[in-house]
């Protein structure tokens, strides 16, 4: 990867971008399907890279957040990632765009554990 970071990495500080501030587990519950074990080396490696912090929620509860570093790097992969589908789409047409991911939806919302 461009920036460093492992694919777990990449999942978390997706995810992270979506909805900051869970706890391990509910991080874990998120990318289960995609990483299928532990997360704790994701969390770790971006904690030592500064592109998430620990935080105490209301609940006394430790969350993770995204630091302005790890904002920095997902919005990189978003952008690339957007890049990637209009390449696509210049090939294959919308059409054929909307109905792959159509598809895509349906084959991640029928995997185990969803």
């Amino acid at each position: 990867r461009e920036a460093g970071i492992s694919d777990d990495e990449h999942f978390v500080l997706g995810v992270l971008m979506v909805r900051d501030g869970l706890t391990a587990s509910r991080l874990k519950a998120s990318v289960s399907d995609l990483l299928g074990g532990d997360i704790a080396s994701a969390l770790d490696a971006l904690l030592s890279r500064a592109y998430i912090v620990k935080a105490d929620a209301a609940d006394g509860s430790e969350i993770y957040r995204l630091a302005d570093a790890g904002r920095d790097c997902a919005l990189h992969f978003l952008a690339a990632a957007k890049a990637h589908e209009a390449n696509v789409s210049e090939r294959f047409g919308e059409d054929e765009v909307a109905t792959l991911k159509t598809s895509l939806r349906a084959l991640l919302s029928a995997s185990p554990g969803r």
